[in-house]
């Protein structure tokens, strides 16, 4: 993100060599500005309020629907200003 910059992160929780919890405290730490949305087929109400106290703008899970996502993601884009 240092080299590529970005406005936005879409992060699942289940990831091969780091869980997204840690991956978003790592993002939040080095670029707070940065909003995170998790897309998630693994949810339970600890994380998701573990990751929404940590600053995660939202929780979308999966499968979803396209049309919930960008709203979603539109809607943290609009947060920003």
């Amino acid at each position: 993100m240092a080299d590529n910059p970005v406005n936005l992160v879409l992060l699942d929780i289940k990831m091969p060599k780091i869980d997204g919890v840690t991956a978003f405290k790592e993002i939040r730490k080095r670029y707070p500005e940065i909003q995170v949305i998790f897309v998630t087929a693994h949810a339970n109400i600890d994380i998701v309020r573990e990751a929404m106290n940590l600053g995660a703008y939202g929780f979308i899970m999966k499968p979803f629907d396209t049309g919930k996502l960008l709203k979603i993601v539109g809607e943290a884009f609009g947060s920003r200003h």
